[in-house]
């Protein structure tokens, strides 16, 4: 299988770059990161097409400025959020919960009504949470 997101797409952040951080993965973080991408991400883009990631692998400075859980899986660089581009949030969601091994899927929204999917996968220990009863 051909990957083609990157790692330096899943660590970037505007809210990094604007505060001076560097938000950059330890090895184990760019381990978490690829497998991400070859077992979640690649496997969605490969069906549906052009997918934008908005927020993937944050260090503990970035998590706070973005009010992330102080327990995410971002932090750890297993989780991503991301847009579909060429689908609906609803085909991406049923796609990973029903098809994908993952650890966390859920279509979010925040207070201005940007709506995003979050997905997680670690190599171990897969929880398949997820918010069944999401707004399609």
């Amino acid at each position: 299988m051909n990957l083609n997101f990157t790692i330096t797409e899943l660590c970037h952040s505007d809210k990094a770059i604007e505060h001076g951080i560097k938000n950059i993965p330890s090895l184990a973080e760019c381990d978490n990161l690829l497998n991400l991408i070859y077992f979640v991400l690649q496997p969605c883009r490969n069906k549906f097409g052009a997918i934008k990631v908005t927020s993937g692998f944050r260090n503990k400075e970035v998590n706070k400025l973005v009010n992330g859980a102080v327990n995410s899986n971002h932090l750890t660089g297993c989780a991503c959020d991301i847009i579909p581009l060429n689908s609906t949030f609803k085909q991406v969601y049923d796609y990973i919960t029903q098809i994908l091994d993952y650890d966390e899927c859920y279509i979010e929204t925040n207070s201005k009504g940007v709506r995003w999917l979050h997905v997680a996968f670690r190599i171990k220990g897969n929880r398949f949470k997820h918010n069944p009863n999401y707004l399609a």
